[in-house]
């Protein structure tokens, strides 16, 4: 990105100087007498004109390229995204992404539906809590506190409530990851 826009300050700059030089030049001979020609138009424009066209050009060329290739990317994203959900959905599977400092647990529709929260419904730690049996949920958090603590990973089983009071026991899988 650095050398291209180095290759067009190069190729501006150029133009500029070449153009206040020859427009000097063609005034000079305009004045002289040598050259009749109006001011407002010499041969000394069409350079700078054909390479800011050019650059321009290029520009717009360079563009519907990069759209082009965004187009495939995000077409080869929807179908991984859509093989991903066909996998889970088979194997009964849930994704689950928890930004602590917002509280706010993100899921898959997948997850959402094994621990009975609604699509729209905005799920934060103590909401998952509150989906766990109530003799679960402080074992739970506890370990959950203590993986966050050391950085190890979790796993365990539990029980879920769901809305119609059914049970459901879970078996989870978790990864800590800590960023900025």
């Amino acid at each position: 990105r650095g050398n291209d826009t180095s290759r067009r300050a190069v190729i501006f700059s150029s133009t500029i100087s070449f153009y206040v030089l020859a427009t000097a030049i063609l005034a000079a001979l305009i004045n002289a007498g040598i050259i009749n020609s109006p001011y407002w138009f010499s041969l000394s424009f069409m350079p700078a004109l054909f390479a800011m066209s050019f650059e321009l050009s290029y520009s717009v060329l360079r563009s519907a390229k990069l759209a082009h290739q965004l187009q495939i990317s995000e077409t080869e994203l929807r179908e991984s995204k859509q093989s991903m959900d066909l996998a889970m959905s088979a194997a009964e599977l849930g994704l689950w992404k928890w930004d602590i400092v917002h509280d706010e647990i993100w899921s898959t529709d997948q997850g959402r539906a094994l621990f009975g929260i609604a699509k729209t419904e905005r799920v934060s730690f103590d909401r998952f809590l509150d989906s766990l049996h109530e003799d679960d949920r402080e074992p739970v958090r506890l370990a959950i506190d203590k993986s966050l603590a050391d950085g190890c990973n979790y796993e365990g089983e539990y029980r879920v409530v769901l809305p119609d009071q059914q049970i459901r026991w879970l078996s989870t899988r978790s990864r800590i990851e800590f960023s900025d």
